[in-house]
C-alpha cells in the first residue's frame, strides 16, 4: 500500500509474498489476547439486568446482599482482592 501511494507501483499479493519469502521477511501477526478470550469464555465481565431497582429494603434478612470488589496492592507487586458482603436487616413493622 505504501508503494502504491508513494511511488505509484502496484504489485500482486503473490509477488509480495514471493519477495518476502526470498529475503526472509516476516510480518508479525498480532495474536489474540488470551485474557480477553478467557473473560469471554467465563463470562466474567457480563452485565446483568437490574432486578432490584434500588429497593434494598425487602423485609426478609439475607434476601438482598450487596458487595463490591476492591483490589489491594501490597508487598512487591502482590495483590489481594477484598469482597465484603453487606446484609440489610429487615424492617420492623
Amino acid at each position: 500500500m505504501t508503494l502504491e501511494r508513494q511511488y505509484q507501483i502496484t504489485y500482486n499479493l503473490k509477488r509480495i509474498r514471493r519477495i518476502m519469502k526470498k529475503f526472509d521477511i516476516v510480518c508479525p501477526v498480532r495474536k489474540a489476547n488470551p485474557y480477553r478470550r478467557m473473560a469471554k469464555a467465563t463470562k466474567e465481565h457480563r452485565t446483568l439486568p437490574n432486578l432490584l431497582n434500588r429497593q434494598f429494603k425487602q423485609g426478609i434478612a439475607g434476601k438482598v446482599l450487596l458487595t463490591d470488589i476492591t483490589c489491594l496492592s501490597y508487598g512487591k507487586g502482590k495483590r489481594a482482592y477484598l469482597s465484603p458482603l453487606k446484609m440489610r436487616k429487615p424492617m420492623k413493622f
